[in-house]
């Protein structure tokens, strides 16, 4: 899950650069209601195991969600670098995943998107942003934080962090609470200037 459009600019780099499809993601809410996040760390690891037999060397590179999967690489594999941007340890809807366990027994979806707020338009539509998420999704996602953020300490690989100062999904903090409790000698935590979770400049 690359930050968007980065994968074009690796691209013309000269870069080899594979983006699985996670599942439930660019589909349908219906088929994002399903997905476990058992699933998406497992379609992460077959990627970059099938990149590690090709490649002598292979960076991972996370946007949101995705940075926390390739941190869940990096927790488990020796990574030549890792790039995580705007990665969730901690997100803003506290009052929602106090009560997700009550909540999703009794309706499907979250009424509005993390993302629904964005200026960016363009990034909605080419992503596929949902204008809406399943309740359960959420708590998938949850697990997923928690694992990631137990086990930081288990990564010791190159590692740059960046972080939008204005993100409106992800409590900027996470970023900090990434790069202390990382063990890389070699890691930097870079924060950007008027962007959000989705809005981040180019120059």
């Amino acid at each position: 899950n690359p930050a968007p459009f980065v994968d074009e600019f690796f691209v013309k780099e000269g870069y080899t650069v594979y983006c699985p499809l996670l599942e439930g993601h660019g589909t349908s809410i219906r088929e994002m209601k399903n997905a476990k996040w058992n699933k998406w760390t497992e379609q992460a690891e077959k990627a970059y195991e099938n990149l590690s037999k090709n490649y002598d060397k292979v960076y991972v590179m996370g946007y949101s969600m995705g940075g926390d999967l390739s941190l869940y690489l990096a927790e488990r594999y020796d990574i030549n670098k890792v790039i995580v941007i705007n990665a969730p340890i901690e997100i803003y809807s506290h009052d929602l995943t106090k009560i997700l366990n009550f909540i999703y027994l009794t309706t499907e979806y979250n009424i509005k998107s993390w993302f629904s707020s964005t200026d960016n338009k363009l990034i909605i539509k080419e992503y596929k942003v949902y204008d809406a998420y399943p309740i359960k999704s959420v708590d998938e996602l949850l697990k997923l934080m928690n694992y990631t953020t137990i086990n930081l300490n288990k990564i010791d690989d190159d590692i740059l962090i960046i972080q939008s100062v204005d993100d409106e999904t992800v409590v900027p903090r996470s970023a900090e609470i990434i790069y202390d409790n990382v063990n890389s000698e070699n890691k930097r935590l870079v924060w950007v200037e008027n962007s959000g979770h989705l809005n981040i400049p180019d120059d």
